[in-house]
C-alpha cells in the first residue's frame, strides 16, 4: 500500500519517537515519560506524495513543571524520496534540535546565565541552547548575540520563555527569518536575524533557546492560566450586558467584583477590545507594534506584550472563545468597536492614511496598577 492512502502519519510519528526515547511510553496521541514528569503531544501531522517526493510535517506540544503554565510547540517539516527516510529526518530533527534541549533544562544543565532588571527588580536567568541545526555553511554562532539586547529589553517577571529562531533563504535569494517567543511570532526579532545574516554569510539554521528564571529572582504569580482563563470568559459575558454608557463606565467595578483584584480587572478590560481589534485588523493588513504605552497617573511606560503574564493567556482564550462561536460575532465586532485601535485606524482612514502605518496601543490604568 502506497503511503498516500493511508490516512493517519501520527501513529507512525509517536512510535518511531517511543523507540528513540528511553522510558517512554504512548497514551492515545502522546508520548509519556513518567520518570521526568513529561508529556509530548503531536497535535498534528500531515503527509503528502507529490512528484516522486514524500513531505512530512508534525507539530508538537510539550509540558513539563519547568515550563510552569506554557507548553513548548514546536513544527517539524522534512521531504524526501521515501517516506521512512522523511520519518527519520523529521524525528532526528525532533529529537536533535528539539528534546535535548528539554532534556538539559529538566536536568539543570544550563549553558550560561545573565541577569535583567524588570521595574527594578534584578531578574536572574539560566539559558538552554539548543543544537544548531545547519542546512549549509553558516555556523550560525552570532544567532544569540543577534537578538540578545533586543530579547532582553522585552523579559518581565514570567518564569520561562521559549524562543525558536530559523533562517532561511528563499529561491530568489532573499533571506527569510522567523523568531518566536512561547509561541507568539515576533517580527521585531526576525528583522534581527535577517540583518545578522546579512552580515555574516549564507543562511541556513533553525536553533531554540529555554530562558529560565532562578527561583531567587522569580516574584511569583497569584494566578494559574486555568484561572485566567475563567476570568476572561466571565469578562465577556459582562462585555456582553453593556449596552450603555452607563454600563461600560461601571464595568471595571463589575470585572473587580468577579476578579477582587483590581491590576486583573483593568487587563481585562483594557486587552479584550484590544485583542479583538487586533485579530480583525491584522487580517487587513494592518502592522501592530509589539509594544503597549501603559498611562499610569503622569507616567507613561512603554512595555512589550510578552511582559504582561496574563496578556497571552487571555488572547489565546478570546481567539478560540470566538473561532469556536462560544460567543456571538455581535459581541466581537463591538468588542473592536470600543476599542483604542479601531478609533486609531478610522482616524487614520479619514485622513487618507490608509493601512500603512504601524499601531502602538496607548492604555490607560489606575495610579495604583502594578504590572506582574
Amino acid at each position: 500500500m502506497r503511503f498516500r492512502q493511508l490516512t493517519d502519519s501520527l501513529q507512525y510519528i509517536l512510535t518511531d519517537i517511543n523507540n528513540k526515547i528511553r522510558g517512554s511510553i504512548i497514551d492515545g496521541d502522546s508520548l509519556v515519560i513518567p520518570d521526568l514528569s513529561l508529556y509530548i503531544r503531536i497535535v498534528s501531522s500531515n503527509v503528502e506524495e507529490k512528484d516522486g517526493n514524500f513531505f512530512l510535517s508534525f507539530h508538537v506540544s510539550l509540558s513539563h513543571p519547568s515550563f510552569y503554565e506554557d507548553a513548548v510547540e514546536a513544527y517539524f517539516p522534512t521531504q524526501a524520496k521515501t517516506f521512512e527516510t522523511a520519518l527519520q529526518q523529521g524525528v532526528r530533527t525532533f529529537l536533535v534540535g528539539l528534546m535535548q534541549n528539554v532534556f538539559n533544562c529538566i536536568q539543570a544543565q544550563e549553558d550560561y546565565t545573565f541577569n535583567t532588571s524588570f521595574l527594578g527588580s534584578k531578574k536572574s536567568w539560566d539559558v538552554y541552547e539548543g543544537d544548531l541545526l545547519l542546512f549549509n555553511r553558516n555556523d550560525g554562532q552570532s544567532l544569540w548575540n543577534s537578538i540578545q539586547g533586543a530579547l532582553v529589553r522585552r523579559l518581565g517577571n514570567r518564569p520561562f520563555y521559549y524562543i525558536d529562531a530559523f533562517v532561511g533563504e528563499l529561491e530568489d535569494g532573499e533571506i527569510t527569518a522567523k523568531c518566536g517567543i512561547n509561541s507568539e511570532s515576533s517580527h521585531e526579532l526576525a528583522q534581527l536575524l535577517i540583518k545578522n545574516t546579512d552580515k555574516c554569510g549564507s543562511p541556513g539554521y533553525v536553533r531554540q533557546f529555554f530562558l529560565l528564571q532562578q527561583t531567587g529572582s522569580y516574584d511569583g504569580y497569584p494566578y494559574k492560566r486555568a484561572a485566567i482563563e475563567r476570568f476572561t470568559e466571565r469578562a465577556l459575558s459582562l462585555f456582553g450586558y453593556c449596552c450603555t454608557e452607563e454600563s461600560y463606565k461601571n464595568l471595571l467595578t463589575s470585572l473587580y467584583k468577579v476578579t477582587e483584584d483590581i491590576d486583573l480587572a483593568c487587563e481585562l478590560k483594557s486587552f479584550l477590545p484590544e485583542i479583538c481589534a487586533e485579530a480583525f485588523y491584522r487580517d487587513k493588513g494592518v502592522s501592530f507594534s509589539e509594544t503597549v504605552v501603559l498611562i499610569r497617573g503622569s507616567e507613561e511606560i512603554t512595555v512589550y506584550k510578552d511582559q504582561f503574564t496574563s496578556y497571552n493567556w487571555i488572547k489565546d482564550r478570546i481567539l478560540r472563545a470566538f473561532e469556536s462561536a462560544e460567543f456571538s460575532s455581535g459581541l466581537f465586532n463591538r468588542l473592536i468597536s470600543i476599542s483604542a485601535t479601531h478609533n486609531a485606524i478610522v482616524k487614520a482612514k479619514k485622513e487618507g492614511e490608509g493601512y500603512g502605518f504601524i499601531v502602538q496601543t496607548a492604555l490607560n490604568v489606575p495610579s495604583t496598577y502594578e504590572l506582574r
